[in-house]
Parts: structure tokens; sequence; C-alpha cells
């Protein structure tokens, strides 16, 4: 992460994680779909649902059911372990198109859109 100018912030447990987001306001959580203390969908339920967080799953291996369920929960997406360093870049990249296009969304009001149709 440090070749991307990216602080990673490292957890290894749900406990663990839980005091740290409270604080982190992170944009891009890597999870683990099994932690020591807990799953992913545990640490899911604990977060902002207005914050703009991307949560990506980490599994053990191709699951149509496990990625159907993770995207239910409210997953970014859903990576394979082990995982490529390509995997986790193409993951950064994407988090920061949707924070992009979020941000543009935001920063259009109403008054935006009408203003172009004045002559």
């Amino acid at each position: 992460m440090s070749h991307w100018a990216l602080d990673p912030i490292c957890c290894s447990s749900l406990r663990e994680a839980r005091a740290l987001l409270l604080d982190a306001g992170a944009s891009l959580i890597l999870c683990d779909a099994q932690l020591q203390d807990g799953t992913y969908q545990d640490l899911l339920c604990t977060l902002d649902k207005t914050a703009t967080t991307h949560f990506v799953v980490i599994t053990s291996g191709p699951d149509d059911e496990k990625y159907e369920e993770a995207m239910r929960s409210g997953a970014f997406d859903v990576i394979i372990s082990p995982c490529r360093r390509t995997d986790v870049q193409w993951m950064v990249i994407r988090a920061m198109q949707e924070d992009r296009r979020e941000g543009e969304r935001r920063n259009h009001t109403p008054e935006d859109l009408s203003s172009g149709d004045e002559k």
C-alpha cells in the first residue's frame, strides 16, 4: 500500500478493528471472511451506513454463494485469497473512482442542472 501513497491500518481481530474504525474514518477496508473472534459480517454491521466506506471481503476460494452473500451484506466487492498485488491495486483504484464520482454527485445541486437550460 505504501507504493500507492496509502497509509494502511492493520488489525488482527474484530475487536481491534471495531476500536480503530471508530476513529479512523476508513474509505477502504480489506477484511478476511473469517476473523479470530468473528466474521466480516460482524464488522460490516458496525460500519456507519452513511459513510462512503468500501468494504472488500477476502475469501479462501471461488464460491458464488459466498460472493452473493457478501454483496447482499453490503460489501463493495470480493477477492480470492491468496490475492495478488494487482487484485488489491484494482480495489484501491475502484474505491478512489467511486469516491470521486460520489463527490461529484454531492457537488451538483438542482440549480447546477437547471442553469444550463437558461439562455
